[in-house]
């Protein structure tokens, strides 16, 4: 099973490290962009690359906290 790990990273990469070590121990898939696993495609917005590696994946695990990254661009903006 693929798994895509979303968050932000500074602030929860602890967090982050001990799912990421408990799920690859049952032998799945992370897909987390600070572990080198997040297909990167120049021209791409990160936006865009997250969006569709999450589409390939099985499950999402969304970790929320106080911080936020990226915002998505309005319709019809850059």
């Amino acid at each position: 099973m693929k798994i895509f790990l979303s968050s932000t990273i500074l602030d929860l990469e602890d967090l982050r490290d001990v799912l990421v070590n408990w799920l690859t121990v049952d032998r799945y898939q992370i897909i987390a962009s600070e572990k080198g696993t997040l297909p990167i495609e120049p021209g791409k917005r990160s936006y865009e690359q997250c969006l569709e590696a999450v589409s390939n994946c099985d499950c999402l695990i969304a970790l929320i906290d106080g911080r936020f990254g990226g915002e998505y661009p309005q319709k019809g903006s850059n």
